[in-house]
Formats: structure tokens, C-alpha cells, sequence
């Protein structure tokens, strides 16, 4: 049982993670660059999930102070 809810964890962390890069991707094409950096740099700094936390803090606040300032 353990073993499939590590499993179920990983496939939604996988599937938020998309989500987030589809978001972002669909902001980026609808010349939205600021919305973007301001939503991926919030997602990554407020999410739970692990591979956005794995991201360099340097990047993570970038992203927030150029979607803030634009």
C-alpha cells in the first residue's frame, strides 16, 4: 500500500509540475512574460511540491522581483 502512495505522490507531483510549465508556457505566448516570472516564481516559492523547491532561491527570486517590477 506504501509503495502505491509513493507512487500516486510522484505521478501528481509530475502532473502539478506540468501544469505549472503549461501556465507559464501559455502566459510566455500571449506576450504575458512578467505574469509568467511573477506565477512561476510564486508557485516555486509557495508550493509544496518537491522538484519547484529544488530550484536555486536565487532563481526563485528573480522570478518574483522581475514579475513584480514589469
Amino acid at each position: 500500500m506504501r509503495n502505491h502512495l509513493t507512487e500516486l505522490s510522484r505521478w501528481l507531483e509530475l502532473i502539478f509540475c506540468l501544469a505549472f510549465i503549461a501556465i507559464t508556457a501559455v502566459m510566455l505566448v500571449f506576450h504575458q512574460i512578467y505574469l509568467g516570472l511573477l506565477y512561476l516564481g510564486l508557485a516555486a516559492l509557495l508550493s509544496p511540491i518537491p522538484i519547484l523547491r529544488r530550484l536555486p532561491p536565487e532563481i526563485r527570486f528573480c522570478a518574483v522581483l522581475i514579475g513584480v517590477f514589469l
